[in-house]
């Protein structure tokens, strides 16, 4: 399967302008100590891989704010946790509708804190594709299974 980063940037695009009505943009890799969230979603099927996105919290809470229509402080971290997953689990699914032949979606995992390494083994990045949004940095990386007969879970 082959993802572009303008296949990225439309999806992304979309789901941020259709469900939390907030602008995005390119932005160049960065990293800092603030706390941060990772969420991803796991592709089984026709083809194998998981996505993950990837920014700190404060960005985490303005995507819960705009998608739940409360104000940042009113919003528990479950509520924050809980907006951030369900983006990979939209970003998931339209992934999966580009592939050719019968795949399904895990539940999403949100993973939160500082200076944390994620990894998914036997994944290998097709594409890793940075972004911002509201003044904030957005990561989103497209892992591949180097090979559907490697076990999701070794």
């Amino acid at each position: 399967m082959e993802l572009s980063h303008h296949d990225i940037e439309a999806l992304v695009a979309e789901i941020w302008h259709s469900v939390l009505g907030m602008d995005i943009g390119d932005n160049s890799p960065r990293t800092d100590d603030a706390p941060s969230l990772s969420s991803l979603i796991h592709v089984h099927g026709a083809w194998e891989g998981t996505i993950v996105l990837h920014g700190p919290q404060a960005l985490a809470a303005s995507v819960a704010a705009a998608m739940f229509g409360m104000e940042a402080d009113e919003l528990s971290e479950d509520d924050i946790g809980d907006a951030f997953g369900e983006i990979a689990n939209m970003l998931g699914g339209s992934v999966k509708a580009m592939v050719d032949g019968p795949c399904s979606l895990s539940l999403p995992t949100v993973i939160g804190g500082t200076q944390y390494t994620l990894t998914v083994p036997g994944s290998t990045v097709l594409n890793e594709s940075w972004f911002a949004s509201a003044g904030h940095p957005l990561a989103v990386r497209v892992l591949e299974r180097a090979s559907a007969d490697v076990p999701a879970f070794a």
